[in-house]
């Protein structure tokens, strides 16, 4: 869903990690999360989870991890 979001050609693992990059340098300052637009950031990407698809997918990396 964030691909459909963000341009073309950017995986959703490199917006991920793009954001726990902000997170972290904005943590490295001094212990917490100050920066509007990471917590923006984060907030869009938990809007967009789909729990019932991360579901789905961790049942069937269970099962070909168990086959």
């Amino acid at each position: 869903m964030l691909k459909k979001k963000k341009s073309i050609g950017t995986s959703v693992d490199a917006q991920f990690t793009d954001i726990l990059n902000n997170m972290a340098d904005d943590l490295a300052n001094n212990g917490k999360i100050t920066s509007t637009a990471v917590t923006t950031a984060l907030i869009q990407a938990t809007r967009l989870l789909r729990p019932d698809q991360i579901r789905k997918n961790l049942e069937d990396r269970s099962f070909d991890v168990v086959e």
